[in-house]
């Protein structure tokens, strides 16, 4: 499957993570695959049945969706979770397996590593929340490395969206 993060920084910047691997079955099948993708002012992280997901982002992409509502209404199959940010709105929603959105506060996670990262962002999310968007992409890398190195079906490339305070977007590469 993967590992997806968000996290929210005290100065309003936001940082959106993901892993590169994909896997089908006990295989692993590609390494460096983009699992972080820009409609609009929508930004999408996935996880899981790769599929229906990029059904899923095709579909958005012709109907320009502007919303995370409209998001979850023209959804395609199952199987796969989303991290959807509005950049606008600065809102952040989980589109979970079975359709609902869930909001997001400071911080979460998806994906089968999720577990591990959310309680590595849960432990040391105060000291990093005191800094600004460096700060946050340094505890979303640790994250993302805490799972890759407890699930194999994370790997160990790392891609991230940045969001600064004005709404720039810039996309960052790490290595666990």
């Amino acid at each position: 499957m993967t590992t997806l993060c968000f996290l929210r920084a005290k100065d309003g910047s936001v940082v959106l993570g993901a892993d590169s691997r994909i896997s089908a079955g006990s295989g692993i099948t590609n390494d460096n695959f983009i699992k972080l993708h820009r409609i609009d002012n929508i930004l999408v992280g996935f996880a899981g049945n790769l599929g229906p997901f990029t059904d899923t982002l095709r579909r958005w992409e012709l109907e320009e969706i502007t919303t995370i509502g409209e998001c979850a209404v023209l959804r395609h199959g199952s199987g796969w979770t989303a991290l959807l940010y509005d950049i606008k709105t600065a809102e952040c929603s989980l589109l979970d397996a079975d359709g609902a959105l869930v909001p997001c506060e400071g911080y979460s996670t998806a994906g089968s590593g999720g577990d591990v990262a959310y309680g590595y962002l849960r432990a040391f999310k105060q000291p990093a929340g005191s800094r600004g968007s460096k700060g946050a992409q340094s505890l979303v890398i640790g994250a993302l490395t805490a799972a890759s190195e407890r699930d194999a079906a994370t790997g160990k490339v790392f891609e991230l969206l940045c969001v600064g305070p004005t709404g720039r977007v810039t996309r960052v590469s790490a290595n666990a």
